[in-house]
């Protein structure tokens, strides 16, 4: 026998081997998977991950009572002029709207854009909720922008935040030709497990 030829018929019985030993393997492991409890009873159904589709657009009662309440407040907030470090009606950067928008439903949160980009759990832009956080800036890891999200999953994503030319308005993220380039991510602050 050559030795090409011895190879080749080594090589098949081996992948022989190895193909009967996945096969014995995955018939044996898929079989002994329980089905049920010992009393005969289904298992329940595992519980989805934190941030999987299941979750993304779910919130209590109360959860969106608070929403409500930090959307409105944002609302009310509207034509505010901008002032450096104002966290007050009497001025806003955006940072200060955002802790007293959240203040006005009981939510503490830290005073600069950056603080605030550590509260909570991070969100997809595209599962942003109202209520939620939107960050922007230059690097991911260092935001110098923040915005309270007013618009509902199905609307152009929307947001109201203070900016320095203009104070407390209300701006649509994926048509506005500044914004939207520098949107990095989202926080969930408001009901987070």
């Amino acid at each position: 026998m050559t030795k090409s030829r011895h190879w080749r018929k080594s090589s098949r019985s081996i992948v022989s081997t190895a193909t009967v030993l996945l096969l014995t393997t995955l018939a044996t492991g898929c079989s002994s998977l329980p089905r049920s409890t010992p009393a005969g009873r289904p298992l329940p159904a595992p519980e989805p991950a934190r941030h999987s589709p299941e979750h993304a657009g779910f919130r209590s009662n109360a959860i969106e009572e608070l929403a409500g309440r930090v959307v409105q407040t944002a609302r009310s907030l509207l034509d505010t002029p901008y002032r450096y470090s104002g966290s007050d009606p009497g001025g806003f950067d955006c940072s200060g709207l955002a802790s007293y928008v959240y203040a006005s439903a009981g939510v503490e949160l830290p005073r600069t854009a950056a603080s605030q980009a550590r509260v909570g759990s991070w969100v997809a832009p595209d599962e942003l909720l109202p209520g939620d956080l939107v960050f922007f800036g230059e690097k991911r890891s260092r935001p110098f922008h923040v915005g309270v999200v007013v618009s509902v999953p199905g609307e152009p994503l929307t947001m109201i935040h203070s900016a320095t030319s203009s104070g407390v308005i209300e701006t649509e993220i994926l048509s506005d030709s500044y914004w939207l380039p520098r949107l990095k991510f989202g926080r969930r602050a408001l009901g987070t497990r």
